[in-house]
């Protein structure tokens, strides 16, 4: 067995999967640097080492996926033993989740999206006190309701984010959605443009909360 073949047959028992483009094959990738402020780009991002087959070239600005994250190729090289092409190594990017859409939504009408959502749970539960105690029995349960801080929020042409009715918060990213139900905006602080169709920091307050993870093939 040669050289180069040993090295694909050690990829393929202790590697993992790689895609790139229509390509499936198997590859290291690990982290470079062991503290939080090594192994980062110019940009920040956590930079990662790649040994992969010789059969698989790389190029640099390439985009390849492994176990759920996406990478971009940032150098690359074929390393070769006396004139044999053993494999090929890489130094990655971690390329961040793409941002979540986040919808508002009333009666199935598009009322305006947001940047950012920041959902915080509350529930208004009280301390029970009998009558001539200082210290409380209990905690009464009460009801929980989640409160949302909406950044960003910009509304369709046309549209009045500021009526009365209830309407929900979609958020939608990678992993799945989720979904605030019976919202009712609380506050809203105009935070660009002087006219009616600038961007808000709305406070809401929303009665449900549902969240579906995204459905994967096999």
């Amino acid at each position: 067995m040669t050289r180069r073949a040993q090295t694909e047959a050690f990829l393929a028992r202790y590697g993992s999967t790689v895609q790139c483009g229509e390509d499936s094959f198997p590859a290291f990738i690990r982290p470079m640097g062991f503290q939080n402020t090594q192994g980062q780009d110019d940009e920040g991002r956590q930079r990662f080492s790649y040994v992969g087959p010789a059969a698989h070239k790389l190029t640099v600005g390439q985009k390849i996926s492994s176990g759920g994250n996406d990478y971009t190729v940032k150098r690359c090289e074929t390393v070769l033993l006396d004139g044999e092409e053993l494999f090929v190594r890489a130094v990655l990017a971690l390329v961040p989740p793409a941002a979540a859409e986040i919808k508002l939504e009333r009666d199935g009408i598009l009322l305006g999206h947001a940047k950012s959502c920041t959902a915080e749970a509350v529930c208004s539960a009280e301390p029970v006190i009998p009558w001539g105690e200082g210290a409380p029995q209990e905690v009464a349960p009460g009801a929980v309701q989640w409160k949302l801080t909406l950044e960003g929020v910009q509304a369709e042409n046309g549209i009045d984010l500021f009526a009365v009715d209830t309407f929900r918060v979609v958020e939608d990213k990678k992993t799945g959605r989720t979904v605030y139900t019976g919202c009712r905006w609380t506050s809203a602080r105009r935070t660009a443009g002087m006219d009616t169709e600038g961007t808000f920091r709305m406070e809401a307050l929303a009665a449900g909360h549902e969240e579906t993870e995204a459905v994967t093939d096999g």
